[in-house]
């Protein structure tokens, strides 16, 4: 897309065109005056319109892209970083509780089953993670994709 939009000669016909279509229909010479001409001045400002509309249309495809793809990157970004430091600290709240395992009383029974319940919801929180991340870089792949 952006080499597209980067291109001199479409930035040309952005700047000139409309003002070369201008002085067409304007001229009046011989040849000017001939239906064909006329007809022919028609054609050449009703593609000189689809090329402007459909230049208006990559332009607007490019800025959403570009926003989708800046949240996309701002997201892996806090991704990450809520990814580290809760993972982190789960891990290391387990790694805490561990030490007890071997201590088993019916009194503490209750706090056990809260200790695996917390491993599976960070479990669980971890392949979500890793199920997003996944599917931002395949976003990202075929945006790049689309981008060229």
């Amino acid at each position: 897309m952006c080499t597209v939009l980067e291109d001199s000669r479409l930035a040309r016909l952005q700047l000139e065109g409309g003002a070369i279509l201008s002085r067409l229909r304007k001229e009046e010479t011989s040849v000017s005056l001939r239906d064909d001409y006329r007809d022919a001045v028609e054609v050449v400002a009703g593609l000189y319109d689809q090329v402007d509309e459909l230049v208006h249309k990559l332009v607007m495809l490019s800025n959403q892209r570009t926003q989708e793809l800046d949240f996309i990157m701002e997201f892996k970004s806090l991704e990450q970083g809520f990814k580290e430091e809760h993972c982190k600290g789960g891990e290391a709240l387990l790694k805490r509780l561990e030490r007890w395992e071997d201590l088993s009383s019916a009194e503490l029974q209750v706090y056990e089953v809260k200790v695996r319940s917390f491993w599976v919801h960070l479990h669980d929180f971890s392949q979500r993670v890793e199920d997003t991340k996944t599917n931002i870089d395949k976003t990202v792949r075929l945006y790049e994709f689309f981008d060229k």
